[in-house]
């Protein structure tokens, strides 16, 4: 027995054949699917049951597009901040920098002017 899968309302539609590759998720900006949605729909006319949905492996994120399998789509989760996060710290980082330059150069001025 084939399935197809099933968008829930508001979802993309995807690719004819599409399957979910091992630890996709859907997109977080995506509704959530109605309570009780069938994700999986029998092609043909007998029903049967649908498969078992793939869990995703612990400390896995999806990196590529949600219905393209032949990308990779995972990397290791990285602990720690955001890429935004660590630029706010490079910058703050590079600020601190840019105002002990300028005290040490002040000093150094009043130094051979006083």
């Amino acid at each position: 027995m084939e399935y197809r899968f099933s968008p829930p309302p508001g979802w993309p539609a995807p690719p004819a054949g599409w399957t979910p590759p091992p630890g996709w998720t859907p997109d977080p900006a995506w509704p959530p699917a109605p309570e009780g949605w069938t994700f999986w729909e029998p092609v043909g006319d007998a029903a049967a049951p649908a498969p078992e949905p793939v869990a995703a492996a612990p400390g896995v994120r999806i990196i590529a597009s949600p219905y393209d399998s032949q990308l990779p789509v995972s990397q290791p989760a990285q602990g720690g901040l955001s890429h935004g996060a660590k630029l706010a710290i490079a910058g703050g980082g590079a600020g601190c920098l840019v105002i002990v330059a300028g005290i040490v150069v002040f000093g150094i001025f009043l130094y051979y002017l006083g």
